[in-house]
């Protein structure tokens, strides 16, 4: 009996990891994932950011990496804004190089209302999918969201620039830059260059579309990319660290069962 109980243990220490050699054979079917949908109270808990999160999140912010990037970017768009005027000439004169019409569609995609929906899809897909890394990539998304929408409209009222055709003083920085570079940085952070190629690819076209539109100069744009970027950043790896996605299954092993847990970091 007791070396049977010490076969147990063993095999249980190698599929965690903690020492043994032993290969696993196929797994056991594992419990169905959990699923959830808009009408069960934990999705809705799930997604509710927590405080204790929202100052881990402001301190990751302000450290490291991050803060070399908001001294970067400050440097950066105020040496563009000396040469913003120069550069909306053309704009400014009506000159175009992809039209009208893809501006408006860089105008839909980037609006923040949309990317907001964008957030809203992914955790819902997350959830009734029972995919974990989905659903906390929009969580990511949703308090990244906070941090970039409250930057901004501070921002804006903080500057009150006119924009380049003087519809308002509410062009430093971009909303439309900073919602979309924020969920391209997300989603960067949990599914690596595959996700983030398109998704930096979108967040450039609507920046491209909000200039060419004379609707931003360029600084405005590249300061509300790096607002995105770096709150983006700053959010994924946060939770990515404390609030890894786990999942623990069992295995069969030549000398007993165990259990094997991979969690995503």
């Amino acid at each position: 009996m007791s070396a049977r109980v010490a076969a147990l243990l063993l095999a249980t220490s190698a599929a965690v990891g903690l020492g043994a050699e032993e290969s696993p054979r196929p797994a056991a079917p594992s419990a169905a994932p959990r699923r959830l949908s808009p009408a069960d109270a934990e999705f809705w808990r799930e997604l509710a950011p927590r405080p204790a999160d929202l100052w881990g999140e402001t301190t990751e912010t302000f450290r490291g990496w991050n803060l070399a990037a908001v001294a970067a970017t400050a440097g950066l768009a105020g040496g563009l804004a000396f040469l913003d005027a120069d550069m909306q000439k053309p704009w400014r004169d009506g000159d175009r190089l992809i039209g009208a019409d893809l501006c408006d569609v860089g105008d839909l995609v980037g609006h923040p209302g949309v990317q907001a929906g964008v957030m809203g899809l992914t955790y819902t897909l997350g959830q009734a999918l029972g995919d974990e890394t989905l659903a906390k990539t929009g969580k990511s998304m949703a308090e990244t969201m906070i941090f970039t929408s409250l930057a901004t409209v501070a921002l804006k009222g903080i500057f009150n620039r006119e924009r380049p055709d003087g519809d308002d003083h509410m062009s430093f920085p971009s909303w439309h830059a900073s919602a979309t570079f924020g969920n391209a940085t997300v989603l960067a952070e949990y599914y690596g260059w595959k996700a983030a190629v398109p998704a930096y690819l979108v967040s450039a076209f609507v920046a491209w579309s909000r200039v060419e539109d004379n609707k931003h100069f360029v600084s405005d744009v590249v300061a509300g990319a790096a607002v995105g970027c770096i709150f983006g950043h700053a959010v994924s790896r946060y939770n990515l660290r404390v609030h890894p996605a786990v999942s623990i299954e069992p295995v069969l092993l030549d000398e007993g069962a165990g259990v094997q847990a991979r969690a995503r970091f």
